[in-house]
This record gives structure tokens, sequence and C-alpha cells, in this order.
């Protein structure tokens, strides 16, 4: 990862797709982020992704070094995320983010993927048939 990207603090959109190891204070710098796709790296912890908040769309499939997802939490303005193919330890922190219209968690594997009829802002939802069943369920319940 060329050190270069501390330089580019006014950046709006990155895709560091399938880049290897990256480490997240690398990223630390690029608080103006509105996309970040950091699809099959190799990063390891979401904090310091936590604290780009003008963040929409965040891309974290297959990034499965990353367990703790919850400092997401404080993304806001995340319209758009892909949690597919990782190993959350929870996602009810998904509840907290009220922007939240788009979400991908195919092929997670996390104890806690039911409570995923919790999110009643989500306009489309990619999932196992179990979850996806389960999900629009709760919304016809609720209209």
């Amino acid at each position: 990862m060329p050190s270069v990207l501390s330089d580019l603090v006014q950046l709006e959109e990155l895709r560091l797709k399938a880049c290897g190891v990256i480490s997240s204070n690398e990223l630390r710098p690029l608080v103006q982020l509105k996309s970040l796709d950091l699809e099959y790296s190799g990063i390891e912890t979401c904090e310091d992704i936590a604290q780009m908040l003008l963040l929409e769309d965040l891309n974290l499939n297959a990034c499965r070094r990353i367990r703790d997802f919850s400092p997401l939490r404080s993304l806001k303005r995340l319209s758009r995320l892909n949690m597919s193919h990782t190993f959350p330890d929870s996602i009810s922190f998904l509840v907290e983010l009220n922007n939240l219209k788009n979400l991908d968690i195919t092929e997670a594997i996390c104890s806690d993927l039911d409570s995923i009829v919790n999110l009643q802002n989500i306009e489309e939802l990619k999932a196992d048939s179990k979850i996806e069943k389960k999900w629009m369920a709760q919304q016809s319940k609720t209209k």
C-alpha cells in the first residue's frame, strides 16, 4: 500500500479490491470518503473505518479477518453495506444504522443473523434464502 494515501485527505471514493493486507490506520486520514471498497482485502479491523463519518457505501465482502463489525454503528450516513462472505461476531449493531437501505449478508456466518428482521429501513436485502424469507415475512407484517 503506497503511503501516498495519507496525502489524499479530500478523496471521496476509494477502491482497494483484492489488494492484500491493509492496515486500517493507513485509511485513517481519509475522513472525507463517501465510498470505500475493500472487497477481498486482508483488513483486520474496522475501527478506523468507523471514523469515516461521511461514508455512504461500504463494501467489506470477503474481509474474513474482521470479526467485530460493531464499530460501524457510528456510520450514520451509511446507506449501502456489503458484509457478504464474512464471519461477524454479531450484526445486532445494524439496527442503529437508520439510513441503511441496501444490505448484503450473503453467506455471512453469524449466530444472530435472525436479528435482521428488526431492520425496518432496509429496501434491498441480499442474504441466504432462509434469512430473506424471515425478513420478507416481517416486512409484510409491518406494512
